[in-house]
């Protein structure tokens, strides 16, 4: 028998991610050993990795707990402990330890356990930050192996406790969707400012309307020039999202979800798309979302874009609203900052907007390590994306 041993930590990615490659790769592994702390236990967490485990394998589980905190005080008391539960087991059986999660004690103790046994015995190894296998006792030459083959969206926060309600794969995103999307772009390619007040414009009667909880705005003042280009852009879209009578300067919704694709929503589909143009571009296929719903203990959060790529989780949140010029962009950066809840260690985070942040905010998302794409950027954001998809990938 091959029995797998991790410990239960605040980042269960690691441990999700290496029992994958070893189901990936026929390691053959027989059983699954979860050490878990009072602590970890009663945060839930050790029921949640659990959890995980039972979705991505189909192996007997097992738990051993760690008494009198000795994870934090009493490495010899661990060792010990590890030394008399293998003993119960057959000497024809194998351990492998996986050393990377857990407290300091914990992997000392699982790293001395395995000197004393020998290798025929116990292999040890850790999950490094650039996603490799690394076993770190062995003497030949093969002690690296990458991780290929990912979780996805759903079982990624899963581990964490939380549920994607819904969201929208970019697969399934419509082409009159896109193509409204890419005609504000196109709009701005021509002339970036005048391309971004039309943005604006728009953005503002949506907001009206959905202030006034009424789909129609009615003698609208703007100039005939805007006039005409809104009635083009209805035209232009065979009246899909809004109808405008140029005449009385009547503007009408469909509905309250083609007002909110008009008020922002589009670019979060343009970001999305952008984003999958760069996953293909680095020869990746993955899992891609947008308008994301995410809860827990029914707490909603929201996310636009998410997709995983090289195991990091990357979120994105998309505005089109002038207030991210002021102080609004706080708000969103601290949205981003938070979010190791559900996403953990490995998780990158952006912010795409039509406005450029003041020098402060964009201080502050570096702290944050926020990546911001504004402005200008947006006309070619696949190629930003890409690059910064690069940035993160694994040697």
């Amino acid at each position: 028998m091959k029995i797998l041993v991790m410990s239960t930590t605040g980042h269960p990615e690691a441990n999700l991610e290496s029992a994958r490659h070893f189901m990936n790769h026929n390691s053959m592994i027989d059983k699954i050993m979860i050490l878990s702390s009072a602590a970890m236990k009663q945060q839930g967490k050790t029921e949640l990795l659990q959890q995980s485990l039972e979705q991505i394998c189909n192996i007997p589980l097992e738990i051993l707990d760690i008494p009198d905190q000795w994870e934090e005080s009493n490495m010899l008391a661990l060792q010990n402990m590890l030394l008399e539960w293998i003993n119960t087991h057959s000497s024809q059986d194998r351990f492998i330890f996986n050393v990377t999660g857990g407290t300091k004690l914990m992997s000392i103790a699982l790293d001395r356990t395995s000197q004393l046994l020998g290798l025929n015995r116990v292999e040890c190894f850790y999950q490094s930050r650039d996603h490799k296998i690394v076993w770190y006792q062995r003497k030949t030459d093969q002690r690296i192996y990458p991780i290929h083959s990912h979780l996805d969206l759903q079982q990624r926060v899963n581990s964490r406790g939380y549920q994607i309600k819904d969201l929208q794969a970019i697969t399934d995103v419509s082409l009159v969707e896109l193509k409204y999307a890419q005609n504000l772009i196109e709009k701005m390619h021509v002339d970036f400012h005048k391309g971004r007040q039309f943005c604006s414009l728009m953005n503002k009667l949506a907001t009206l309307s959905d202030q006034q909880d009424c789909l129609s705005i009615q003698r609208i003042t703007i100039p005939l020039v805007q006039a005409e280009e809104i009635y083009a852009l209805a035209e232009a879209h065979q009246e899909h999202f809004f109808q405008f009578d140029i005449a009385s300067r009547t503007l009408t919704f469909k509905d309250k979800m083609s007002r909110d694709f008009v008020k922002g929503g589009w670019l979060e589909v343009y970001a999305g798309y952008e984003c999958y143009k760069a996953l293909i571009s680095a020869d990746h296929q993955a899992e891609l979302a947008i308008n994301v719903t995410l809860q827990k203990n029914n707490t909603p959060n929201e996310m636009d874009v998410m997709f995983i790529y090289q195991a990091y989780l990357y979120c994105i949140e998309c505005k089109t609203a002038k207030t991210m010029a002021a102080e609004n962009a706080k708000d969103v950066l601290y949205k981003l900052s938070a979010l190791n809840d559900f996403g953990g260690l490995n998780q990158k985070r952006a912010v795409v907007s039509l406005y450029s942040l003041k020098e402060y905010n964009l201080t502050r998302a570096v702290n944050a390590d926020i990546q911001v794409f504004q402005e200008h950027e947006i006309l070619n954001l696949s190629q930003h994306l890409q690059q910064w998809l690069l940035s993160h990938r694994s040697e």
